[in-house]
């Protein structure tokens, strides 16, 4: 939805692998510079996050937090964030742990 309505024009960018198979022609015309794996994506700078997925968004989040507590940005201390995501018996999984990246094997970007 962002990608067509034009807010990521020119931004690194991911997306669900299936959905952004099924749109891919029209995906093209965007302007977004869609990146083939990885669970998440930052681009702009950092800027902007995007995610693989509804479990990858949840990864996505987890390394955002993460980030922004190295970048001093976020007050969120880390014991807090290991709690929760205890609490929710989460583990969150790395960039590159990206079982789906088959998904987009042989298809130009």
């Amino acid at each position: 939805m962002l990608g067509r309505a034009g807010h990521l024009r020119g931004i690194k960018a991911t997306s669900n692998k299936s959905a952004l198979r099924s749109v891919l022609d029209e995906a093209k015309t965007w302007g977004v510079e869609w990146q083939r794996g990885g669970r998440w994506v930052v681009g702009d700078g950092g800027r902007v996050w995007t995610s693989a997925g509804v479990t990858a968004g949840m990864d996505m989040v987890a390394a955002w937090l993460k980030a922004k507590k190295v970048d001093g940005g976020l007050e969120a201390d880390q014991r807090l964030i290991e709690l929760v995501f205890g609490l929710m018996e989460f583990t969150p999984r790395e960039r590159e742990d990206d079982a789906f990246e088959y998904l987009l094997e042989g298809v130009e970007l």
